[in-house]
């Protein structure tokens, strides 16, 4: 099935962040987001629709972007090990992803599919870092939640590796 994406900035953006400000949205990575940073981080976050089956991106794709779901369910397949099954995991609303590639720029470790029609949040690296020059506690509260969103990650990773590989 051809992935179909349709961007819409700005506008749609401001109103997404307004929402996450106020309370009203889900999406933890903007919580702590103060009035003065609004502006900012909608002006630099994209608005994107993709159909169910669609492929966000592919294990071995280009990094320099954070993905934020904020509707629909994203399924993320990993492969530990060649003789080992890929675990699944799924990312429902507020959850994010391709956060390792977002800060080291690097290619996907893994491959993101939509298992129903989904809008995603995305934030462009360069970006980013233009943004958290003029507004560095912002960019520094964006970060912290990042690395706490990996940590949770790589500590899930940690537990099923030393699980699958436990002879029996």
């Amino acid at each position: 099935m051809q992935s179909f994406m349709r961007q819409y900035q700005n506008n749609k953006g401001r109103n997404f962040i307004t929402a996450c400000l106020e309370g009203s949205a889900e999406i933890p990575v903007f919580s702590q987001i103060g009035e003065g940073e609004r502006e900012g981080i909608a002006s630099i976050i994209a608005k994107n629709f993709f159909f169910m089956g669609s492929s966000i991106f592919k294990r071995g794709g280009s990094g320099g972007q954070l993905f934020i779901v904020h509707k629909g369910v994203v399924k993320i397949t990993q492969p530990i090990h060649k003789n080992i099954k890929h675990p699944t995991e799924i990312k429902k609303s507020g959850h994010l992803f391709g956060q390792a590639p977002f800060i080291d720029g690097q290619k996907h470790y893994y491959t993101a599919v939509c298992v129903t029609d989904s809008v995603i949040y995305t934030i462009n690296k360069l970006d980013f870092d233009v943004l958290a020059l003029k507004y560095p506690t912002m960019g520094v509260k964006i970060l912290s939640s990042i690395y706490d969103s990996l940590s949770t990650e790589l500590n899930k990773a940690n537990f099923l590796y030393y699980n699958l590989a436990k002879p029996v």
